[in-house]
């Protein structure tokens, strides 16, 4: 849509050429020595002007076209200057070659301004924002609207950039008087109703939205595809011996089988539904599963319910809790029954006994670890550095057993919550409190002649099935594991007395 329209000095207004189709032209004359263009009243509502337009220079067409439309960005200025004589009228004037992008709305000024030329719409615009008072804009300009609504009635100001959906022009509100320093002006689309924002919620950019997050789940949902294909892949393809695996794949292995159910196709159900603990801690369980998918002794299933495998930048992430486990049926079953008949037997591989204490010592410091949260918690006192609590644990476990490490961890909770109620210190204090306190009890029983009495298990923190496995499966020592320090000497006496 566009044209093309003319201002002569004999006080004609005529649009010549017209690119609306059947829309009619339009003619004015002179009023108070300028010229007044008004649509005549066969005008399509496209072209419509609400009320008189004055233009009397090239200024003042520039300042009409600029600030009197309601949709500046309807109108898009291309040319303006002299008549030439080849337009067959007497008179030189100025003419403005126009194009319309899309045109919405009435082109024509706020019905509270209608009566207004361009020009002084121009100078009520640089008045309101020079911060001239209100009461005196709207007494000198004669517009009929309460004071504060005034910036509901003035254009807003036409930017050089123009819309990513519909290419019409961007414009920018005018500011409120009353802002704060951080407020920014938005901008938008006049003739959609896009804003430039990230929040914007225009119908395109919703449906764009919408088809960027399809997009992006489709991705996803390939690379998740690939890679649980490629783990099971290999995992299908493995095929271990007994002595060809370690004591802690045998433990971890063994214990995953022991907590979900397989199906005829190799896979499994989710940990969340076993009534048993995999591990003490979920770090723990994260660490074992790990370790048995680099092994390729199990792989993440294709077929895990929706939510439990996501992508997170390059990585394909999942929880451990809710995914299925796919294994190789045939030989899994057979790499099971030999661990059940080794521990069964005690006739274990050799590379085996040079790992049990230190996988027990490795057991015992998730199950310290966790009673140690359990305490904190129940006090409100936050941990701050895991790295001093497991450095302080690990000395302990060198001497004492699990439920001997329970009983100085429960006094030591037991301290710091009294020194928060007596030094009325804040609780990052009062947690930092407690990690010396657990040692100054562990260093007590180390001096003291009198034997410390371990702490039976709590009963809101179940045994593990990890722990099932290695102390009752394999080593055949059952809770003596818990009550007892890690020490080789134990399992072999056990093991003696058996046989």
């Amino acid at each position: 849509m566009g044209g093309r329209l003319a201002f002569l000095p004999n006080g004609k207004y005529l649009e010549e050429q017209c690119f609306f189709g059947h829309a009619p032209r339009h003619q004015g004359n002179f009023v108070q020595g300028r010229s007044q263009a008004q649509a005549v009243p066969e005008t399509s509502p496209g072209l419509s002007l609400a009320g008189p337009v004055f233009a009397q220079t090239r200024a003042d067409i520039l300042m009409m076209f600029q600030l009197c439309l309601s949709s500046p960005n309807c109108l898009e200025t291309t040319t303006i200057g002299p008549r030439s004589m080849s337009d067959n009228l007497a008179n030189m004037g100025y003419s403005v070659i126009f194009s319309y992008r899309s045109c919405p709305m009435s082109l024509g000024f706020h019905p509270a301004i209608s009566h207004l030329s361009a020009t002084e719409v121009g100078e009520l615009v640089v008045a309101y924002n020079a911060g001239t008072s209100l009461d005196f804009l709207v007494q000198h300009f004669r517009i009929n609207v309460v004071k504060n609504r005034l910036i509901k009635v003035l254009p807003p100001t036409r930017l050089d950039q123009n819309c990513v959906w519909c290419s019409a022009s961007m414009v920018r509100d005018l500011p409120p008087r009353t802002r704060s320093i951080s407020y920014r002006s938005r901008i938008r689309c006049s003739a959609c109703s896009h804003v430039e924002s990230e929040a914007c919620v225009c119908h395109r950019c919703v449906t764009e939205l919408r088809k960027q997050a399809a997009d992006a789940k489709l991705l996803a949902l390939v690379k998740i595809g690939n890679a649980t294909t490629a783990e099971q892949i290999k995992c299908a393809s493995t095929n271990f011996a007994l002595n060809e695996i370690s004591l802690y794949q045998a433990m971890a292995l063994l214990a995953l089988f022991r907590c979900v159910s397989v199906d005829d196709m190799g896979i499994t159900t989710a940990l969340a539904a076993s009534p048993i603990p995999y591990a003490p801690t979920s770090s723990m369980e994260e660490e074992m599963l790990d370790f048995l998918r680099a092994s390729a002794l199990v792989a993440v299933s294709e077929k895990s319910p929706s939510g439990a495998i996501w992508v997170d930048g390059d990585s394909v992430l999942f929880d451990s809790q809710k995914v299925y486990w796919f294994i190789n049926k045939n030989s899994i079953r057979k790499l099971i029954q030999e661990i059940e008949i080794a521990g069964f037997t005690g006739n274990w591989p050799d590379h085996w006994i040079p790992n049990v204490e230190i996988i027990w010592r490795d057991l015992g410091l998730f199950e310290c670890r966790q009673f140690y949260d359990y305490c904190a918690a129940e006090r409100n006192l936050r941990v701050q550095s895991y790295s001093a609590v497991n450095h302080m644990l690990e000395d302990m476990l060198r001497d004492f057993s699990v439920g001997q490490i329970c009983r100085f961890i429960w006094y030591g909770a037991k301290d710091a919550a009294d020194f928060l109620v007596r030094k009325k210190v804040d609780r990052v204090h009062a947690s930092n409190y407690m990690v010396g306190a657990c040692l100054r009890s562990a260093e007590r029983s180390r001096t003291s002649t009198r034997e410390q009495v371990p702490f039976t298990r709590n009963c809101y923190l179940p045994r593990s099935m990890v722990s099932h496995v290695l102390f009752d499966v394999i080593l055949k020592i059952g809770e003596a594991g818990f009550y007892e320090p890690a020490n080789m000497k134990i399992v072999m006496d056990r093991r003696y007395c058996d046989t």
